[in-house]
């Protein structure tokens, strides 16, 4: 098992010349996370966003993660579907801090 605590990385989809999708994991030793996932707007429904996730979820698994978290917005149900179909569940129990710095 490669554990690097504080790792995070980048991956992109790339169409051409342009970034197509990206998304953001980092782990910390200890929590997973995603912290983007982005889809251009001509690219989207192309399984880019399940792809890039896929390729996370491998390098979160290879840095030693054994649970995943994800952000998302209420009010983004196509959202809420896609992170539903990807497996992940919502947590009763977690509340999101924020400060507005």
């Amino acid at each position: 098992m490669v554990i690097n605590p504080g790792a995070s990385n980048v991956i992109l989809a790339v169409s051409g010349n342009a970034v197509a999708g990206s998304i953001i994991a980092a782990f910390d030793g200890w929590r997973a996370n995603i912290c983007r996932l982005a889809v251009h707007p001509d690219h989207q429904r192309k399984g880019i966003a399940r792809r890039l996730f896929l390729e996370s979820e491998t390098w979160l698994r290879y840095q030693g993660a054994r649970r995943i978290g994800a952000v998302v917005e209420q009010d983004h149900l196509w959202a809420i579907g896609f992170w539903e179909s990807a497996g992940f569940a919502l947590e009763p129990l977690d509340l999101r801090y924020t400060k507005n710095l």
